[in-house]
């Protein structure tokens, strides 16, 4: 299909429908059919057929008896089982007697939001694993204190990817590198090399130009600490305050989770969660060993397959609490049955949303080549000192309209690594050294990859987010936004800095990130000031 402005209708529309219908998956819906229809040039009977094959391969079943991918499979099953243990955990009331324990420790409603960013290094190796497990343990908290439940997906959402990044073991770090060396960097020359170093050396070097990373962790620290609310969030905070629902007067999101009534054995929770951990980093470790030969625990972690590491090791921990639990006459076979159920039950929506999400990704990516033409407008033909500005920009605008974060850094990147350079002097292959703009485009492609998931409704960790804390996405999403505005703000002015310094100095770096960061918490502290909605 020729690239031309009509692409970007189907994510438009998308975006449209979900604020009006206030549905995600009737938009998701709604936006696939329009795509599969651009797709077979109008056939109403191929446009059915391509839709309903789509989803069929989105979930990546057919890689079972083929060569084909299955990470999707891994992911909808490690959520699935995900979602039964946290109902195991909940019914057998480990989940009550740890927040117990820390309610003794947690005196007020900021030390309860604080609590979020203390526990999410923990489950630093996957930004769904964070985001699930923090929420399921700090939701009881939070609710105790009033804190309405956009407020809680926020703070998660704002600690699990922006960590995952500057984690070098997570499922993030091990993404990009794969893509690094796909796009054209490698310490060994071939003939597809385009600068010649070591990925991982490279993207460590690269981390303090994530610059959105960095403001949007300190911009959520901030504003807990200073307790600062403004915009739709306040309308929020001062409904939870004064009536004490928290979901903005709406009707509450129906928890499916079978509860206990009272407070079981810490080793209701710690069991499933030190089993869970413990069999992921061993599986991460035998994974990593089998598929490279510098066994370094660097190159280990990152030649790992996290998609199966997390739904083996779900598996193990699942199946290992039931057997424990029921040899302490905890559970019976009933109560399985009923855990299983309302595990089943509070993740089905999520999984509806994410294969929804992944299905329109794919076709705006393959079919429609959306984020090709985005990417093609906004970097082709431009001043070289621009660059990182322009990757930075297009890089969230495809994040924000295909849904993808992953799927922006692997459309972006390859068209980033040789646009620098093209820039730099000297013959191919170049070192890091003679592309003085290197590390500042990779940092620019992953903060936008980030912030275009954070001002998305249709990405992974807007969904995750709202999941975990059990609010609604699109209200997750609208009080996000002006949370999150700043950091995205200074985060571009970074880039045109960057760009017209045009150096990768780590010394300047850094410079430059302080005065980021104190002109991105000023600048939350004007907006609270300035900007309270009134209620």
């Amino acid at each position: 299909m020729t690239l031309n402005a009509l692409v970007l209708l189907p994510p438009i529309l998308v975006l449209i429908l979900a604020v009006w219908t206030r549905n995600v998956i009737v938009a998701l819906s709604i936006g696939i059919l329009v795509a599969s229809l651009m797709s077979t040039n109008f056939s109403i009977i191929e446009t059915l057929k391509f839709a309903l094959y789509k989803v069929w391969e989105e979930t990546n079943i057919p890689g079972l008896w083929g060569n084909g991918p299955v990470e999707h499979l891994y992911t909808f099953g490690f959520l699935l089982v995900l979602g039964i243990l946290i109902s195991l955990i909940t019914y057998t009331g480990g989940i009550a007697a740890y927040s117990a324990i820390l309610r003794q420790k947690l005196k007020n409603k900021k030390v309860a939001e604080m609590c979020s960013f203390f526990l999410s290094p923990f489950f630093f190796l996957d930004d769904y694993l964070s985001t699930l497990t923090v929420g399921c343990i700090i939701k009881p908290i939070t609710d105790k204190f009033r804190v309405p439940r956009v407020k809680l997906a926020y703070l998660l959402d704002s600690m699990s990817s922006p960590l995952c990044t500057l984690i070098p073991a997570s499922s993030w770090t091990a993404l990009i590198l794969s893509q690094l060396k796909i796009s054209g960097i490698s310490e060994n020359v071939t003939a597809g090399t385009l600068i010649i170093g070591d990925p991982l050396l490279i993207y460590l070097k690269s981390m303090p130009f994530t610059i959105y990373s960095f403001l949007v962790m300190a911009s959520s620290l901030f504003i807990v600490k200073k307790g600062i609310s403004y915009g739709p969030m306040h309308k929020h905070e001062m409904i939870a305050e004064k009536t004490g629902n928290l979901f903005a007067g709406k009707h509450p999101v129906i928890s499916t989770l079978k509860e206990c009534g009272v407070a079981g054995s810490l080793g209701n929770f710690f069991v499933p969660i030190g089993i869970f951990l413990s069999s992921l980093i061993l599986l991460l470790f035998y994974s990593g060993y089998q598929h490279t030969s510098n066994h370094t625990l660097f190159n280990i972690l990152l030649a790992a397959n996290p998609f199966s590491a997390l739904f083996w090791s779900s598996i193990i921990s699942l199946t290992s609490s039931i057997i424990y639990l029921y040899y302490k006459r905890v559970i019976n076979i009933e109560s399985i049955k009923d855990i299983i159920s309302s595990g089943f039950n509070l993740m089905i929506n999520s999984l509806i949303v994410l294969l929804l999400a992944w299905v329109f990704a794919a076709i705006l990516k393959d079919n429609l080549g959306t984020g090709q033409y985005l990417a093609n407008l906004l970097i082709d033909n431009l001043p070289g000192f621009t660059l990182p500005l322009m990757i930075f920009l297009s890089s969230m605008v495809i994040a924000c309209s295909t849904g993808s974060s992953w799927g922006t850094i692997a459309i972006v990147l390859p068209l980033s690594i040789p646009a620098v350079t093209v820039l730099s002097a000297g013959a191919l292959p170049l070192t890091p050294e003679q592309t003085p703009l290197l590390y500042p485009i990779i940092g620019a492609l992953v903060s936008g990859a980030l912030a275009g998931g954070h001002i998305s409704l249709i990405s992974d960790s807007t969904i995750m987010a709202a999941t975990s804390s059990g609010s609604y996405t699109i209200d997750h999403l609208l009080t996000q936004l002006p949370y999150v505005a700043p950091a995205i703000v200074f985060t571009a002015i970074g880039y045109m800095i960057n760009g017209i310094y045009n150096s990768n100095s780590l010394t300047m770096q850094f410079a430059i990130l302080g005065i980021l960061l104190a002109l991105t918490l000023l600048t939350v502290a004007l907006l609270n000031r300035f900007f309270k909605t009134k209620y």
